[in-house]
């Protein structure tokens, strides 16, 4: 994965690939992202700029209008053909000055709004934590390695450092008196007393339901009676969008910090990613790393690969650690969904039965629960203490280091599965389809599967078996490790 995160150019490049995706199904590449945050920082600087003052020739050669205005109509075209792809109904009838206003409109998005406002976020998000000003008011028992704190704290950034800072709509005249430019202050509202309370200046993680009742950070009251695509609405239409690339970003950084530093400490983000200066060569004080309400000073978080020293790789986690990085709502959710469509009910018939008679066995109990039991031990496997099956291949260990006899009561069902099978002629197909396998859609779904499907009779993992690549290693997982389970 990736050593070092540059605030904000990296932030910016992943905001344009990601929105370029959603619009227009166009996948940049880094190169091609890193040239567009290019092309939107020259239409910035210029873009506020007197028009007459942009002829004068000199102004034009140092901005380079020319040039930046053929790259955009090179851009334009690319997202013309792009939208007859991705939305083939909605653009069927369009002309092609039509189609290069849409186009137009959607690249104003994405220079402009969320192009904009959520690298910003992110910006501070990640900027916070090792600035002095976050020291000074972020809570004391903050740490982001928590993710039930992630969704509150993005909502308290987007509330104190408002994304977009203002909003300016036209009042159209009625009679004789001129048009109105209202000019409606995002920032200011944002931190209004007699809406949030006393409090409204403090950097405070309050209910979520304050967030949603209150916030205005995306122009939420902005609504023609309450429809969003009302020709009067001018509530961002892509709050949704822009609150949920957010919290994918910043919750990947999370689990980068929890994974390597399970106990929470408050500042463990800073012990795994280390702020260093814009060269990313010295390490960055907290003083040194201002925040004011238009940005942050720039700066560069570097993985610190001391901090990873003797941690297990993602492949070697066990599951309930993989279930452990959820919030308790989306662990709810999983297991919810995961209850509902089963993919272990997909199987064929026989693996049916094996499970359940799996399921059949008694609990586990407490003496061999995950906290109790020890590590492996070598021991010698004779073939008196072997149990063989009415087949080639199968053999269960019926003593364990303590020479006790295991319950055999799993040995006895799979004889009695696999005879019963035989005796019916059933002939098992070994040759699964490509096309008939069914997938976990990651991870998690298939932790969450095994442990729906058998929690209650395997008894948690407990051991980490690295180099499986030997045929050492994978001898003593079967002797020691799934055997030891009967």
């Amino acid at each position: 994965g990736r050593t070092s995160i540059r605030i904000n150019e990296d932030l910016r490049v992943w905001t344009t690939r990601i929105l370029h995706q959603v619009f227009l199904g166009l996948d940049l590449t880094e190169a091609e992202g890193a040239e567009y945050m290019a092309l939107q920082k020259r239409i910035l600087i210029f873009g506020g700029a007197p028009e007459e003052a942009l002829k004068i020739p000199g102004v034009t050669t140092v901005l380079k209008v020319d040039e930046t205005l053929a790259e955009k109509a090179t851009w334009l075209a690319r997202y013309r053909d792009c939208l007859r792809v991705h939305l083939p109904e909605e653009t069927a009838g369009m002309s092609e000055t039509d189609l290069t206003v849409l186009a137009s409109n959607v690249m104003d998005a994405l220079l402009f709004a969320g192009g904009q406002s959520v690298p910003t976020v992110l910006q501070y998000a990640l900027a916070m934590p090792y600035s002095e000003w976050g020291q000074e008011n972020l809570p004391e028992d903050f740490c982001l390695c928590r993710s039930d704190q992630l969704s509150v704290y993005l909502w308290e950034v987007i509330r104190v450092f408002a994304p977009v800072s203002f909003f300016v709509y036209t009042e159209r005249s009625f009679g004789n008196t001129p048009e109105q430019n209202v000019f409606l202050n995002i920032q200011m509202a944002q931190r209004d007393p007699r809406v949030w309370g006393p409090d409204a200046g403090k950097f405070n993680l309050r209910p979520i339901a304050d967030y949603h009742k209150h916030s205005v950070g995306f122009c939420e009251g902005a609504l023609d009676n309450g429809n969003l695509s009302g020709p009067n609405s001018r509530m961002c239409p892509a709050k949704d969008l822009a609150f949920a690339m957010s919290y994918a970003f910043m919750r990947e950084f999370v689990i980068s910090v929890a994974r390597v530093a399970p106990e929470r400490a408050h500042d463990m983000q800073t012990r795994v990613w280390v702020a260093k200066d814009a060269e990313g060569v010295n390490d960055l004080a907290p003083k040194d790393l201002e925040l004011t309400m238009y940005g942050t000073t720039s700066f560069i978080l570097s993985r610190n690969p001391s901090a990873e020293e003797g941690m297990p790789t993602l492949a070697e986690r066990s599951g309930q650690e993989l279930l452990d990085k959820l919030t308790p709502q989306e662990l709810q959710i999983a297991e919810e969904n995961v209850r509902r469509h089963n993919k272990f009910d997909r199987v064929n018939l026989h693996t049916n039965l094996l499970i359940r008679g799996v399921q059949l066995l008694p609990s586990i109990p407490s003496a061999d629960s995950t906290t109790f039991v020890e590590a492996p031990v070598d021991m010698p496997i004779s073939e008196d203490i072997v149990w063989h099956g009415p087949f080639e291949g199968l053999r269960m260990i019926t003593q364990d280091e303590q020479k006790n006899l295991i319950n055999h009561e799993f040995g006895v069902f799979v004889q009695r599965l696999v005879w019963g099978s035989l005796a019916a002629e059933t002939k098992l197909d070994l040759a699964e389809k490509a096309d008939d396998l069914v997938y976990f859609d990651d991870r998690e779904e298939a932790v969450m599967s095994m442990d729906v499907t058998f929690g209650k009779v395997l008894p948690a993992q407990y051991n980490r078996w690295p180099g499986m690549s030997s045929d050492t290693s994978l001898a003593s997982l079967c002797l020691s490790g799934v055997g030891a389970w009967y």
